[in-house]
């Protein structure tokens, strides 16, 4: 029991170790990177931009075939919907032209809008009294706030009826012997927690101390106590039980067999949440960092594959400024898109092969 109790306590340090350092990785490097990839993402956009205007100036004056127009419109519609999160004015204004669907878009949204509006500001005439109901805002922000305030007063009044017995309450199943002796367990555990908690709070209590440099360390170490006591963690007030009693790890020989069992449930449980809280950390720093990653990946690699990463948006700048050079007179403009279509024909053979490939496996 003293073994699977150890080795417990042990994967607890490893698995708080691993969310310090996931921790740590985020601090240093999420917002650096987030901060160079946004200069370089707002240049791809400019660049996109300034294509699509000269291609829209060409469209309007320059000799094309009925082909070339179509697809040099094609391109300009493209550009148009990759960069309308920039709400550029001279962008937008070709919108029209060029996506049709994009005027019914926005009519649709506004009448969206509207309707939304209503509805909200029907629920909310349900649920005020008549006399209130004369000043209701057309906000629809503010409807939904006055809705949820609403919400909340019902599920407090519903709360406070039932408490006083205003309803009646279903009559609940019996507990099985497992579910009772679970239920037990549990208890048993909370228990020996709050024992543990008790201890170490009547050892570290700083009112009691007469000397003003150990009544400071112990107000300290009686906040940390407290932190873990909040956040249910086992380990760390086993940790400081430990070394508050002898700095010897032997101590924990000493606990009852009901004690050590309790506290292993506990340790089980703490284990089984660190466990989620690293997955769903490094899930989130991959997420963050554009690239997998886990609590052991080195910083060099990591360091490398962020690299790589601007490296690839800076590559995409210069073959859009190569673009922006390629299309500004006239003639050259039919010898580009021509490079254009040879380029789609190319990626378009590359995702053929790869479904193939896909289909195969």
């Amino acid at each position: 029991a003293q073994l699977w109790f150890n080795k417990l306590m042990e994967r607890i340090r490893h698995l708080t170790a691993d969310l310090q350092r996931l921790d740590q990785l985020k601090h240093t490097y999420q917002a650096p990177h987030h901060q160079a990839m946004a200069v370089l993402e707002r240049e791809v956009a400019e660049q996109k931009k300034a294509i699509a205007l000269k291609l829209h100036e060409h469209l309007e004056v320059s000799n094309l075939t009925v082909v070339q127009r179509r697809d040099l419109f094609d391109v300009v519609a493209s550009l148009l919907r990759m960069t309308e999160h920039m709400q550029d004015p001279a962008l937008l204004a070709l919108m029209g032209d060029y996506i049709p669907q994009h005027r019914e878009n926005e009519a649709l949204k506004k009448s969206m809008v509207a309707l939304r509006a209503a509805q909200l500001r029907k629920m909310v005439e349900e649920l005020l009294d008549p006399e209130e109901a004369d000043n209701i805002p057309d906000d629809p922000d503010e409807l939904m706030a006055i809705l949820h305030s609403k919400m909340a007063q019902t599920r407090a009044q519903d709360s406070q009826e039932a408490a006083f017995g205003t309803h009646s309450p279903l009559k609940r199943k019996r507990p099985s012997a497992r579910e009772q002796q679970s239920q037990q367990q549990a208890q048993d555990a909370k228990a020996t927690l709050r024992s543990i908690f008790r201890q170490l709070a009547s050892s570290l209590h700083p009112d009691r101390e007469t000397n003003p440099v150990e009544r400071e360390r112990k107000t300290a170490l009686m906040s940390q106590v407290n932190a873990a006591y909040k956040r249910q963690d086992v380990a760390t007030l086993l940790h400081m039980q430990v070394h508050m009693l002898s700095e010897d790890a032997t101590t924990v020989a000493r606990m009852g067999g009901q004690q050590l069992e309790s506290m292993t449930r506990l340790l089980k449980q703490q284990v089984a949440s660190l466990s989620a809280d690293v997955e769903l950390a490094e899930m989130r720093a991959s997420q963050g960092l554009g690239m997998s990653l886990s609590a052991q990946t080195h910083d060099s690699a990591i360091e490398r594959g962020l690299k790589q990463q601007r490296s690839q948006l800076q590559q995409r700048i210069q073959h859009l400024r190569n673009d922006v050079q390629a299309i500004q007179e006239a003639g050259k403009l039919k010898a580009w898109l021509n490079q254009q279509r040879q380029i789609q024909k190319k990626l378009a053979r590359q995702q053929a092969v790869e479904q193939a490939f896909l289909g195969d496996e």
